[in-house]
């Protein structure tokens, strides 16, 4: 880990994709110019809040995203909005599942979350 860091020293931004450990913020901070760390919401999770105290008084600037996880959806946003409307319109669920080409399991799944 210490080489790959070495080898990077001079980039500004940095992704950590696993749980770090304290060495690694330590050598980063210690080792490179860095002024951004990138951490998935999972990853942030493991990290104590005081290092990211620690981040923010050393200047470095903690960004956590949140990655789509699992497969493609299959359905678009209008197709979906377009299915809940005929169904709301009067349409039979069964029908308009045929018309649309989706299972009824899909349209009570939205029709939840809505």
């Amino acid at each position: 880990m210490e080489n790959a860091i070495a080898l990077h020293k001079d980039e500004k931004s940095v992704r950590i994709m696993a749980k770090p450990s304290k060495k690694i913020f330590f050598l980063l901070l210690q080792n490179t110019s860095v002024k951004k760390i990138v951490l998935a919401r999972g990853v942030a999770k493991t990290v104590p809040h005081n290092m990211f105290a620690g981040l923010a008084q050393a200047g470095v600037d903690v960004e956590i995203i949140q990655k789509r996880r699992g497969r493609k959806e299959k359905y678009g946003e209008r197709v979906r909005k377009e299915a809940l409307l005929a169904v709301e319109n009067g349409m039979p669920v069964a029908d308009a599942m045929k018309k649309f080409k989706m299972s009824r399991r899909s349209y009570y799944y939205w029709k939840k979350e809505k």
